[in-house]
């Protein structure tokens, strides 16, 4: 399994803008993409809300945002 990728924030008290460091993520297998989906629709029931954010990982659908809406919306849960 590939680690995560961190992304690091810097803030400045002096006000300098606001920088933020992320790293390239590794490409993920279409077997493990499944089993996020699988596994984010079984809590979803358990769920007020879900938030998704961020660019995707190489190897993710370009619909992957989408399908999770699709199960919120099945699931009465707001996305």
């Amino acid at each position: 399994v590939a680690p995560t990728r961190t992304c690091t924030t810097l803030l400045f008290a002096d006000g300098t803008p606001t920088t933020e460091l992320v790293e390239e993520a590794h490409p993920l297998a279409p077997e493990i993409v499944t089993h996020i989906l699988r596994h984010l629709e079984a809590q979803m029931p358990h769920a007020r809300a879900v938030a998704c954010s961020g660019s995707l990982t190489p190897g993710a659908p370009d619909d992957f945002y989408a399908q999770i809406v699709r199960d919120g919306q099945r699931l009465g849960v707001r996305v």
